[in-house]
């Protein structure tokens, strides 16, 4: 797989309606929390085309334990997170979604 990680985690974010830009905004302040975190390995944001104040972000992970250790680490001191607001909580399935990589191809670029 290169260097594609072996594990992601999905997060649902939802922007206030008629405020599709605050969340990119977030996620630009949010990003160095997660510097130097063990098992981090990258992050990107993805907006819905349908739906603009509908966002996915994708955590990339060395593996699940590297996630869950930061996932608890996360909870205990309170979830700050400049995005935290911005979950969306509607979803049946959750504002979380854990996904293991089974294959992959190419790579997707990067950008600030």
């Amino acid at each position: 797989m290169g260097e594609r990680p072996p594990f992601l985690a999905l997060v649902r974010l939802r922007a206030p309606d008629g405020s599709p830009q605050v969340v990119p905004h977030a996620y630009r302040a949010a990003r160095p929390l997660l510097a130097g975190v063990p098992g981090y390995t990258g992050c990107v944001l993805l907006r819905s085309v349908a739906d603009r104040c509908r966002y996915l972000m994708v955590i990339h992970w060395t593996d699940e334990a590297a996630f869950a250790e930061w996932e608890a680490a996360h909870r205990r001191a309170g979830h700050p997170s400049p995005l935290r607001g911005f979950s969306d909580r509607a979803d049946p399935r959750g504002h979380v979604e854990r996904l293991a990589v089974t294959a992959a191809h190419g790579r997707m670029g990067t950008r600030a």
